[in-house]
């Protein structure tokens, strides 16, 4: 049996397809009003969010956005309004109820009607707390390594096998050849 095909040439079968993508998307999707409050939001949105989809409606972005990331949204979304852009993408991070703290990468476009005017937004928008977290990690390895690297009084080597390279730290260049080596 072949499967079944959908056109996009009627309106209805066009809300269908929007409906049945918006509310499967695997990440938080969410219409909002030229004010800035959810009118629509899926349910992966409502997670993020940490609250049960009926309580986001109506909502403003700003009363879940942290304080500190507040001002950069609201400059991008007035600039979509005044016509300086079409959109925008941002990381912010997203406060849940207690307190918790959710790292969002969010990608923000204006729905225009006919004569080009913004009637709405549509927000896509992927939690990247993991990744957040693996950043913060590598960092502090990268702080822990440059501190041992630091402590190594004669300093460092390594040796790519493949090319046949070798190469010291100054340090290391110094200890063996003497002040001038480096």
């Amino acid at each position: 049996m072949a499967a079944e095909r959908y056109t996009a040439d009627d309106p209805e079968t066009r809300l269908a397809l929007f409906d049945f993508a918006f509310e499967n998307a695997p990440i938080g999707i969410a219409l909002v009003d030229l004010a800035g409050r959810i009118i629509r939001g899926n349910a992966a949105f409502a997670k993020l969010v940490g609250l049960p989809t009926e309580k986001v409606l109506g909502t403003h972005f700003r009363d879940f956005t942290h304080p500190d990331d507040i001002e950069a949204d609201l400059i991008l979304f007035q600039q979509v309004l005044q016509g300086k852009r079409d959109g925008y993408t941002i990381e912010k991070r997203y406060l849940r109820p207690f307190e918790e703290v959710v790292h969002v990468l969010i990608h923000v476009a204006a729905m225009r009607d006919a004569e080009g005017k913004v009637v709405r937004f549509i927000s896509q928008i992927e939690d990247i707390t993991r990744h957040k977290e693996h950043e913060r990690q590598l960092a502090e390895r990268a702080a822990q390594l440059e501190l041992a690297l630091e402590a190594v009084r004669g300093g460092f080597w390594q040796m790519d096998i493949l090319t046949g390279k070798f190469e010291t730290s100054d340090r290391l260049a110094q200890f063996i050849g003497g002040p001038m080596a480096a």
